[in-house]
Parts: C-alpha cells; structure tokens; sequence
C-alpha cells in the first residue's frame, strides 16, 4: 500500500516522513515473508504476529506533519486487524495482488457500462461479479450456485 503511495506522483524526498515509513515498511514485509519461508509452526507464525504488530504500531503511534500521510496511516490504522493475516493462514498471499488482477477487468466493465449511478447498484453489481469469480476459481457451476443461492435467499425472506 505504501509502495504505491510513494510510486502515485510523489516524489520520496518531497515528503522525508515518507522515506522512513516507506524504508520500514519494506523491511517489515521483508523480514516476516522471509522467516514465514518453510515455517509451520503456528506457535511461530503467532510470534511473527506480535511482531508484526509490535513494529507496526511504533510507525502508528509517530506523529506526521503532511497531511496526506496523516491520512494514508489513518488507513494503516483502520485495517490493523488485518495487515497480518497472511502469517496465520497458510498459502495466502502476503499482498493482494491476486485479488486487484481480478478486480481489475470487473472495474472497467462498470465503468464502459456507466449504468451504475448508484450506491445500491454498484454494491450488487459488485456482490454479484465477486461472488460468480469465487465460484469459477472453485470450479463449480455459476449457474447453479447462482440459483441455489437465489432460492435461498427467497425461501428465507
């Protein structure tokens, strides 16, 4: 996340707080996909967590005097609960790049469409592309989970 603050237009030494978050960051990921390399243990992934967190929240708890990166470490902040998941699940991607290659060719189709003007239409749009992506990356019929999902959700209402 941060590395595509800093990759967005600004410029590293325009802000220096950037430098140091962007310098800890980088290492923190480094440090924990490195010793996640052939561990099992979940006792050790649990550590890593803690440390994890540990580190993290020295950068949180820092005050910042540019405002844009008050507001990108408010978003830190808000997903804290989740940063390091990754250390607890094993096989999950440490970044969700996976995810945003996936999301990507669902984002241009709402945006050629244009028909979606609404809160309410884009999140059943979205609920719907998620849901047809997770059943064909399973390998089951979209249709018929579709349907099966339908008939619940009517029978339940």
């Amino acid at each position: 996340m941060l590395g595509a603050f800093v990759a967005g237009g600004k410029e590293v030494s325009k802000h220096g707080e950037v430098r140091g978050l962007y310098t800890s960051f980088k290492g923190l990921y480094d440090d924990l996909t490195g010793a996640l390399v052939g561990c099992s243990s979940v006792v050790r992934r649990r550590e890593l967590v803690v440390l994890g967190e540990e580190r993290l929240r020295f950068w949180l708890d820092r005050p910042y005097k540019s405002g844009e990166v008050r507001r990108f470490m408010g978003k830190v902040e808000r997903g804290f609960d989740y940063w390091f998941t990754f250390l607890l699940v094993d096989g999950l991607d440490p970044t969700n790049n996976v995810a945003e290659r996936a999301l990507r060719e669902l984002v241009v189709q709402r945006k050629i469409m244009g028909t979606l003007r609404n809160e309410k239409g884009t999140t059943i749009y979205e609920t719907m592309m998620t849901l047809i992506t997770t059943w064909s990356k399973q390998g089951l019929d979209t249709f018929e989970q579709m349907k099966t999902s339908l008939i619940q959700a009517w029978t339940q209402s």
